[in-house]
């Protein structure tokens, strides 16, 4: 940056010096606009994920409370289990597979 600058520090270069500090400003000023954009779009990619996961917790937790109903546990029981703890349930989606 400072070689670039040096053409700019002789005498009688100073219009072109305001010119080169206005394009420099103007590409700021676009790399700023682009970050912005770029900043919402990671916000609600964030969001998207996070209430994607949550619903996946949700469902996996239904899941296995009526898996652990089929296999004989009180309803109310597996219930109250569920109210008091999280568990670790995934958020992603669960399958048949044992791995």
């Amino acid at each position: 940056m400072a070689k670039e600058l040096e053409v700019y520090l002789k005498p009688g270069a100073e219009q072109a010096l305001e010119d080169f500090k206005q394009s420099r400003k103007k590409y700021v000023d676009s790399d700023i606009d682009y970050i912005a954009v770029c900043s919402t779009w990671a916000n609600e990619d964030g969001r998207r994920q996070l209430s994607r996961a949550r619903e996946l917790r949700i469902q996996n937790t239904r899941l296995f409370e009526a898996r652990l109903v089929d296999l004989g546990h009180n309803p109310k029981d597996v219930e109250r289990m569920f109210e008091r703890h999280h568990y670790g349930v995934l958020d992603k989606e669960l399958t048949d597979a044992r791995q």
